[in-house]
């Protein structure tokens, strides 16, 4: 039998992803657990593309495919982002 071996994102992409989630649903920057930079900074850069797609009106059913790509593509690389 083959085992399968389940591969974490690295620590920047997962903090980008969580701050993305807190600003999405209009949470405060303020609520960001990482105290060493690189992820604190990767954090805070989730939060501010989730609190534009927020302010865009990307939530819900309509920005759904959008925000589950913004999220785990933090560069935005081939993502266009504009309500549906």
């Amino acid at each position: 039998m083959s085992k399968h071996v389940r591969r974490k994102r690295d620590k920047t992409s997962r903090a980008y992803a969580k701050g993305y989630q807190t600003g999405i649903h209009g949470k405060s920057r303020e609520l960001c657990p990482f105290a060493q930079e690189e992820s604190r900074q990767a954090w805070i850069n989730g939060w501010r593309c989730g609190r534009e797609d927020l302010w865009m009106g990307l939530t819900g059913t309509a920005g759904v495919c959008v925000n589950e790509s913004h999220a785990t593509n933090p560069e935005g690389v081939g993502v266009i982002l504009r309500p549906l």
